[in-house]
């Protein structure tokens, strides 16, 4: 319950308000109670379209990304990674990681081949081209590979919104 006069909190039963002291009227308190009721469901139910709306949103472009992901077909996509910062370009758009991770791991294994190959702590220059070198002819092999499995995992995604839709439906 809550005090017409200047909205305390009220516990039941009482006849005067704590903190204004007004005279507390119990058909008075049943109304406010009713009307405070209905605006908590009221903000409940719009917080609840919203978040429907933001859900919406956020799944197409989700869906979008996954399309997308279906165009990349070619090697194009692949050898733009020797690009600069192309791969953080390509996992926002494509909403994807799978692609950088792989290079990722595969520069880490090259970096520690080539340490582990080295005679000394400090590789010398030659061992530095042959690292570069090696990162240069394996970097579209292997996002190459990453784009493949993002790829098949965005088509199984799809598929499954599209069933899942089909049944919402029937």
């Amino acid at each position: 319950m809550f005090c017409i006069n200047c909205g305390a909190d009220l516990q039941a039963g009482v006849k005067f308000c704590g903190k204004c002291g007004s005279a507390i009227n119990s058909s008075e308190v049943d109304k406010s109670s009713n009307t405070n009721n209905e605006n908590v469901i009221s903000s409940l139910e719009n917080n609840d379209q919203t978040q429907r709306k933001n859900n919406a949103s956020t799944d197409n472009n989700l869906i979008k990304a996954f399309k997308l992901r279906q165009k990349d077909t070619g090697w194009g996509r692949a050898f733009a990674h020797w690009i600069p910062f192309y791969g953080i370009y390509y996992a926002f758009s494509r909403r994807t990681i799978t692609p950088w991770g792989l290079y990722m791991i595969v520069s880490f294994f090259s970096i520690m081949l080539s340490l582990m190959l080295a005679a000394d702590v400090v590789p010398n220059e030659s061992q530095k081209n042959l690292r570069r070198y090696f990162m240069i002819a394996v970097t579209p092999l292997v996002i190459k590979y990453g784009i493949n499995k993002s790829r098949d995992h965005a088509k199984r995604r799809l598929d499954q919104i599209d069933s899942d839709k089909n049944k919402t439906i029937s």
